[in-house]
């Protein structure tokens, strides 16, 4: 089954997100679903930890549509689009019943990216999940640059104050080493967004960054709710403190709120 843009504007919604009770989204690196009785292993585990929406990576399944499980989870995948593909890659959604009532469409983007809209209870909030399995470092760099950039389109296409939750297995590597990357770094992308006046400050070392950043979020605009204010003040607070510190690694190690 193929498809490359689904709607259900049709169906009657339930709503994913609401201030009334919890909603757990999750994501695991199944290693694969190519294998028989797998999915509905995975929708076992899906329901004894009470998840509503679980992303899914290296399924290895190809091309893209959406499956029915006889125990009444859909999954909508996204792989890659040849019959004679190899079965690697592979990403998708396992959505509770809950979560097929709150969706609004979905997007199969590649063998590495899958996006899906959920209806919240603000009516003019919706939330955008994006499943991800990024390459890996030793991969060549033009599959990296199309993995980022079509990821950094779909992060910019954000629409008014929709929540966006972007997940999956990065692939992320411990180390300075950046290759691959870097249309994500935010020293570039921060230095781009503020006419260079970025430029002069050295992440690694230097704690202005991360009073520029702080200053930045402080000035946004918040939903109001009691969480969102306690959120506020504790990022005022931490904005008004980091300039006592001269180099990021004295804030990591002596300021309170890195402290266990």
């Amino acid at each position: 089954m193929t498809a490359c843009m689904e709607n259900r504007k049709e169906t009657v919604r339930s709503k994913l997100l609401t201030s009334r009770r919890p909603t757990t989204i999750a994501t695991w690196n199944v290693r694969t679903m190519y294998a028989g009785g797998k999915a509905a292993v995975i929708a076992e585990e899906m329901k004894r930890y009470g998840i509503s929406l679980l992303g899914l990576g290296e399924t290895r399944w190809l091309q893209s549509g959406q499956v029915k499980l006889a125990s009444g989870e859909t999954i909508l995948y996204s792989g890659h689009p040849e019959d004679s593909a190899p079965h690697t890659e592979g990403v998708a959604f396992m959505l509770s019943k809950e979560a097929q009532r709150a969706l609004i469409s979905w997007e199969p983007i590649n063998s590495r990216i899958i996006t899906a809209k959920f209806q919240t209870t603000h009516k003019k909030i919706n939330l955008q999940v994006i499943q991800c399995y990024a390459p890996t470092n030793d991969t060549d760099d033009e599959t990296k640059d199309q993995f980022y950039n079509q990821l950094y389109t779909i992060l910019q296409d954000r629409k008014g104050k929709d929540i966006i939750i972007l997940m999956g297995d990065m692939n992320a590597k411990i180390g300075g080493n950046n290759n691959g990357f870097e249309p994500f770094d935010i020293y570039r992308l921060m230095r781009q967004a503020n006419s260079n006046e970025w430029s002069g400050y050295q992440p690694h070392s230097n704690v202005l960054w991360i009073h520029y950043l702080s200053d930045k979020l402080c000035s946004m605009k918040f939903r109001r709710s009691a969480g969102m204010r306690k959120i506020k003040a504790a990022l005022t607070r931490f904005h008004n403190g980091v300039l006592q510190y001269t180099f990021a690694t004295d804030l990591l190690n002596n300021c309170p709120m890195f402290q266990s």
